[in-house]
């Protein structure tokens, strides 16, 4: 991602796959991060929110079906660190691993024909490998009932009487797919763009 110093918006944006990041934001600039597509390295972006510890405002944008949730979990951890005040803007879609990241904002925002997605987390084995010990499969089930403990804490805005839609959502490999107003109903969005 590149993220250049914009003096018209007066914020310093992301808007492509490679390249420098500018450091030294103002508080009264907004530091933006757009998201697109499959989440696997992101640690720019984890470094733009890390160099710029005095921006007042950081905007995160994403528009993702999920991906790594290790790495979103790092973004995730990096926006609850800082002190900026941080609004997510949902695009078309906010599935699986995008949720982490949708979780680190105060402000959560979607579009109104948005699409949310919980789901177990999953592993796809090493195809080179045809063969797992006992141990090796119960390391993986462990890795993989800690990562679904880790999504159940960062929806930890869920109301409580929620929380079982969600519980069995993270038992699914399918998952749960819905909308707008079961994503407000859950507390995941607190309005849309339109809505403000």
């Amino acid at each position: 991602m590149t993220f250049l110093a914009d003096q018209r918006l007066d914020s310093v944006m992301t808007t492509k796959p490679r390249g420098r990041i500018i450091a030294g934001a103002r508080p009264d600039q907004t530091l933006q991060v757009t998201i697109t597509g499959k989440i696997t390295d992101i640690s720019k972006a984890v470094a733009a929110i890390k160099a710029n510890p005095d921006v007042g405002k950081i905007v995160i944008e994403i528009d993702s079906a999920g991906g790594s949730i290790s790495e979103s979990g790092n973004l995730f951890n990096a926006l609850l660190e800082h002190k900026a005040h941080v609004t997510v803007i949902v695009g078309k879609q906010c599935m699986s691993a995008a949720l982490n990241i949708l979780m680190g904002g105060h402000r959560r925002l979607c579009q109104p024909d948005s699409v949310f997605m919980i789901h177990a987390p999953s592993h796809q084995l090493d195809r080179r490998e045809s063969r797992y010990t006992a141990a090796e499969l119960r390391r993986l089930a462990d890795q993989l009932e800690e990562r679904a403990e880790d999504i159940l804490e960062h929806l930890s805005c869920i109301k409580p009487e929620h929380r079982p839609f969600i519980e069995q959502a993270l038992m699914s490999f399918e998952g749960e797919v819905f909308g707008v107003e079961k994503a407000k109903e859950l507390g995941l969005i607190h309005a849309t763009v339109d809505e403000g």
